[in-house]
């Protein structure tokens, strides 16, 4: 079942699945549509390298960082990394407070990177 993608743009670089989120604010109330076009780019796709490009993102909810963690989670299911990139102060400051992101102790699930070129071609070259 293919689901039309409205909140997500999909492409693909140096073979790394590069999805970027179209709505500034990733809030509650778009959590549900957001979740099932993630989880129809993953089922259909069923990429082993995937960057999350937040370039229009200006907010995230917590139940945003959920849904990214539950990204996470399916492309992790298929054997597969995931990324983000191209995160502004505020949701990077969200996604730290959350213990998400890799700092310099170690300590979180992903990798940040400045934009999706530099994200793709880490991920390829882990590959």
């Amino acid at each position: 079942m293919h689901v039309p993608l409205q909140k997500l743009i999909v492409d693909e670089v140096d073979g790394v699945c590069v999805i970027r989120v179209r709505s500034p604010n990733i809030f509650d109330d778009q959590i549900d549509s957001l979740r099932r076009e993630f989880a129809s780019v993953v089922a259909e796709a069923r990429p082993r390298a995937v960057v999350l490009d937040f370039s229009n993102v200006s907010m995230i909810s917590s139940l945003g960082v959920g849904t990214v963690i539950g990204l996470y989670k399916k492309v992790r299911e298929n054997g597969g990394r995931l990324a983000l990139c191209s995160l502004n102060p505020v949701v990077e400051h969200v996604f730290q407070l959350c213990q998400i992101i890799e700092s310099d102790d170690g300590k979180g699930l992903l990798a940040v990177y400045p934009d999706a070129p530099s994200a793709a071609a880490a991920l390829a070259a882990a590959a």
